[in-house]
Parts: C-alpha cells; sequence; structure tokens
C-alpha cells in the first residue's frame, strides 16, 4: 500500500526580514520568501512553485534570470544556488574565512547578510552580518573563493547592507553600511581599496546605492539623504534630501533602483521617482506613493517594477510605458501602482479555522486583523480589523457565521459581503480556544481551566465542562457530534460524551493523566473511537479508553497539532 504524502499548494504570507526579499524573474513570476520556502508566484494564474530553504536570511538573481542564491541559517550558514528553469540545486557555498584561516575558524558562523552577482553572472560576493562583518567572493560554479576581506571593525549589528559589482568594470565593487563606504578593485585574489573617501564616510548609515556611471556612486543614507560621490577622487558631487514633499523632512531610504531615465527610491518616504536631467545631476522629486516600502525590484527589460510595503503586501506598477507617463505627469500626481498580491497579516497568525462547505479559511493574527482566505482563487475575501488582539477563530461550516476569541469577550459574527458584523457577544474572557461542532449546531469555548458548550442557534449555554487543572489548550468534536475531546497542559486527555447535549446529560466517558506532559492537541478518530493526543514529551500517543496503548517517539521535535483528514485514515502532526 502506498503511503500518502504532503506537498505544498499555496502559501499566504511573505516574511519581510530577508534582506532583497522580493525579485521579479519575468513579466509573470514574482519570488519572495514565505515560512520555510522561497515562492515563486505567477501573478495571473496565482500558482506557486517552492524552494525549500532552512530559515532564509539573504535572495539575490544573477542578472541573467537564470540562477537564485538562497543564503540559509539552519543547521550553518551556508548559500544554495538554484536553477531557474529547472528548479534543481547547482551548487552549496559556505562562507567563512579565508581558505589558510579555515581551520581555526570558531565553530559558529556569522549570518549572510547581503548577496550578489557579477555582470557576467560568473563571480558571486558574501557579506556576514556582525561587528566583524567581512566579503567574500566567490566563483561559484567551481565552488572557490576567490577573494576574502574583513570589511568592517565597528560594534554593530549589521555594518554592511549593500554591496554591488561595477556593471562597467567586473573587477571593481562597492561595499556600503553603517559607518562604512568601500569601494575595491578586486585583482590576483585580492580585494585592494581603490580610493579613500576620508572620515566623513564613516559618520553616515549608508542604507543602499547603485553605479550611478562607471566611476560615480549615487548613495542613499539613514538620515534620507542622497549623495552622488566620484569612486576616482573621492570627492562628493552633489548631496540632497529625500522628502516626501517639496521642502518637507527627510526620509530614511531602504532601497534605491535605476532604470533608463532616473531610479527610484523606498523607504519611509513612500515610492519616489527621480529623473537624470542634463543641467543637474539629478531631479526633484516628481511622484511619491506615500506609504512607508521595502525592497524594490525590476527586471532587466524594466518591463515591471514591484516592491514590498511595511505591511506586507506586494505591488506592481505595469512597465516603462506607465513610468515615463509618471514622470511626464505634474508634481500632484501620484505613481500608479497596482496590486500584485492581496495583503497579508504582519506578525504571528494566532488562530486559523476551515469551513467545510465553503473554501473559506479563516484566520487572526497579532496585527489585530480578522482575515477570510479563498484557498481555491488563492485570494484574500475579506479583511477586518479591530482595536484589541484576537486569539482565537472558528468558522461555521457554512460559512456564514464566525466566532472571535478576545481578551474581553467571545464574539459571534455574521460574514457579509465585505464586513464582519457583531451579532452576540459572550463574557468569556482572554478565549484562546472555540471550535463549532461537525454539524455547526453546537460550539465550545474555553474559558480558563473549564469549557463552555453553546447552542448556535439559541446560544443558550448547554454545559459547563470542569475537570481540567491548567490551560485547555485543544478541542476536538467527533464526526457525529457525539464526543468532544480536550486536553490541556495539566497533562490530562478527557472525553466527554455530549450525545445528549440538548438534555442536559453529558458526563465524562474516558480520561489519560500524564502529569510529566503537557499535552497541546488531542483528536478523536471516528472509526476505532482511539484518541490520538500529542504534548511536550515529542510523543505520539494512541490512547484507548484511557490506557496509552501505542507510541511513537519524535527524537529531535516537539510535536503540537495533530490532525485527521476527512476520511479518517491519514494522521497529520505538526
Amino acid at each position: 500500500m502506498s503511503i500518502a504524502g504532503l506537498t505544498y499548494r499555496h502559501a499566504f504570507g511573505f516574511k519581510s526580514s530577508v534582506h532583497n526579499g522580493v525579485i521579479l524573474l519575468d513579466e509573470q513570476n514574482v519570488l519572495y520568501p514565505v515560512g520555510s520556502n522561497i515562492a515563486i508566484y505567477h501573478t495571473e494564474t496565482k500558482a506557486q512553485k517552492f524552494i525549500p530553504c532552512q530559515d532564509a536570511t539573504a535572495l539575490a538573481i544573477s542578472p541573467n534570470h537564470r540562477y537564485i542564491a538562497v543564503a540559509e541559517r539552519n543547521p550553518r550558514p551556508a548559500i544554495s544556488i538554484w536553477d531557474v528553469s529547472t528548479l534543481r540545486k547547482r551548487k552549496t557555498l559556505v562562507p567563512g574565512p579565508a581558505p589558510a584561516a579555515a581551520a581555526a575558524a570558531a565553530a559558529k558562523q556569522p549570518d549572510i547578510g547581503t548577496m550578489v552577482f557579477s555582470a557576467d553572472s560568473k563571480h558571486f560576493m558574501v557579506t556576514t552580518v556582525g561587528p566583524d562583518a567581512s566579503v567574500t567572493i566567490w566563483n561559484w560554479e567551481k565552488a572557490k573563493v576567490s577573494a576574502h576581506l574583513r570589511v568592517c571593525h565597528a560594534p554593530h549589528e549589521q555594518s554592511i547592507t549593500s554591496t554591488s559589482f561595477n556593471p562597467a568594470d567586473p573587477s571593481q565593487v562597492a561595499v556600503v553600511g553603517h559607518g562604512v563606504l568601500k569601494v575595491y578593485r578586486f585583482q590576483e585574489g585580492h580585494l585592494r581599496p581603490l580610493v579613500n573617501f576620508g572620515r566623513w564616510a564613516e559618520t553616515k548609515h549608508f542604507t543602499a546605492h547603485f553605479w550611478a556611471a562607471a566611476d560615480k556612486l549615487l548613495l542613499g543614507t539613514q538620515q534620507g539623504h542622497m549623495m552622488l560621490v566620484d569612486t576616482a577622487s573621492g570627492e562628493i558631487r552633489e548631496d540632497s534630501a529625500h522628502t516626501r514633499t517639496l521642502g518637507g523632512d527627510a526620509c530614511a531610504i531602504a532601497t534605491m533602483l535605476p532604470y533608463s531615465k532616473g531610479f527610484l527610491v523606498a523607504g519611509a518616504g513612500g515610492l519616489s521617482m527621480y529623473e537624470f536631467l542634463e543641467e543637474a545631476l539629478y531631479a526633484a522629486n516628481l511622484n511619491a506613493l506615500g506609504e512607508a516600502v521595502g525592497p524594490v525590484s525590476a527586471t532587466a527589460a524594466e518591463g515591471f517594477v514591484h516592491s514590498a510595503i511595511s505591511e506586507g503586501p506586494l505591488v506592481m506598477n505595469g512597465g516603462v510605458g506607465a513610468l515615463d507617463a509618471a514622470a511626464a505627469a505634474t508634481a500632484d500626481d501620484a505613481i500608479k501602482l497596482t496590486h500584485l498580491s492581496q495583503p497579508f497579516h504582519h506578525g504571528q497568525i494566532t488562530g486559523m479555522d476551515v469551513c467545510v462547505r465553503k473554501p473559506l479559511l479563516a484566520t487572526c493574527g497579532s496585527d489585530r486583523s480578522v482575515r477570510l482566505w479563498n484557498f481555491v482563487d488563492n485570494t484574500v475575501e475579506l479583511v477586518k480589523y479591530f482595536s484589541e488582539d484576537p486569539h482565537s477563530v472558528a468558522i461555521h461550516p457554512s460559512g456564514l457565521y464566525l466566532l472571535v476569541g478576545f481578551s474581553d469577550k467571545l464574539r459571534f459574527m455574521s460574514i457579509l459581503l465585505d464586513d464582519l458584523r457583531v451579532f452576540r457577544e459572550f463574557s468569556i474572557r482572554g478565549c484562546r480556544e472555540v471550535q463549532f461542532s461537525t454539524g455547526g449546531q453546537f460550539f465550545a469555548a474555553v474559558h480558563g481551566n473549564s469549557i463552555q458548550v453553546y447552542s448556535t442557534w439559541n446560544f443558550e449555554n448547554l454545559a459547563n465542562l470542569k475537570g481540567h487543572n491548567g490551560k485547555v489548550r485543544s478541542l476536538d468534536w467527533s464526526k457525529d457530534d457525539s464526543h468532544l475531546v480536550s486536553a490541556g497542559m495539566d497533562g490530562a486527555v478527557y472525553e466527554w460524551s455530549v450525545a445528549d447535549l440538548v438534555l442536559g446529560n453529558i458526563k465524562r466517558e474516558n480520561e489519560h493523566v500524564l502529569k510529566t506532559c503537557s499535552y497541546t492537541a488531542a483528536v478523536h478518530q471516528f472509526e476505532s473511537g482511539h484518541l490520538f493526543a500529542v504534548g511536550s514529551d515529542k510523543t505520539l500517543k494512541e490512547i484507548s479508553e484511557g490506557q496509552v496503548i501505542r507510541e511513537i517517539v519524535a527524537k529531535d521535535m516537539v510535536m503540537t497539532q495533530i490532525r485527521f483528514s476527512h476520511s479518517g485514515r491519514m494522521l497529520v502532526v505538526g
């Protein structure tokens, strides 16, 4: 008999902590990190492909768009280079000190900060994070270190923020960061300083840059200044403030991206467009999108521009034609951007539930929002923000009602076309577990160490189930709603008989207590009547009549969640 397997179908989310975390592969495909994967998202079909990774910290794409580099943190810092067309791993690079010092290297390696390919895609530059940040240049196809240099000696958490090869001269590289502005020439396996910019550079926090010409760098700073410097003489050619409005305060710069007629600046002031003029090195801000913006990227043909807004959604504007039209417009006109993807949660997801009769997934998070996702269309159908954090969520099997637990109350809501309307409130404080029954006629909510069961239709409190001495972490209704299973931090798993719930005939039918284990989830298998539970002891237990009849030990992980498939033949553990 073949064993069923699980494959990723779609992932909703965006991991904003990854450096250069949004990359446009072509006019239809965008690459970005989500969870423990790198997703390749098709903007028209909304389908995704996945590249597995372990805690990604940075991304890069070769100029010919044939290779993707993914920097990972676990189990130790390493770089995987993937072929875009086949999605197969080509090389694995492990950064570190120069080969002669490799044997004496410390056991803990610093994380990878930035990565960039050379213009011919043959060389690959990597920087590390930390007070002793270094630069390593690889001939990546041979997995050979071509040069290595320690750049920073300052006590900053991440001293280097941006690196690049000179497009006109691949032997020149630029490294900028917090108190760092260096231009090196790569020759005979060594990185040699090309120019001394003076002590003024040590006082600046450079966040972004690009090569404006073969001998000129345009720099952006955390203080909101744009500086054009000559890499031959080290002199500042121009210094101006980046502002959201004419004469306004300078806004911090996160990313700078050149295009044919000018460049884009993204940061605290939003997304702004600048144009190069003959009589000036760069013009005033022409257009602005007034939201905080993160990484920006474009295809080599400049077909699209996309960006990651601070809260997580991706946005796209359609092509050079639109950019040129925006540049020619008046200063009062805003850059026109259309959403590439729906907005995601920005923070921890605290609750989730799946509808039985509609393709809906309900989530709530620490961003104080409740969202309804359509997992067939791969879109978000409804987003509602609240004034306090929602802790738990449950969606009715019909897809028409929602239960959301808040710090002060449990709220029963009607799902409207574009809103969630509160219909009834229950005095259940800090409800972190709530579940509708399989048929939807009942719902159970955790109130401290007890469980309250209500009728969905008249909201009558039908039962208060007591017995747990610690927080209840899990609720599960049987397929026919005759049993309710609860698991708690006190090491107890209880099976409640609720077949005659309306008549008030409720009893605790089975119980299993193991005080050395804090249970986080337990489920009921309808065919056998057995219970399955997981907890802090890294063991999956099968329980019958209060006794453990089988155990499966996961040596290196703690299992926290467990669910049966609809057929009851496949058990999924997380």
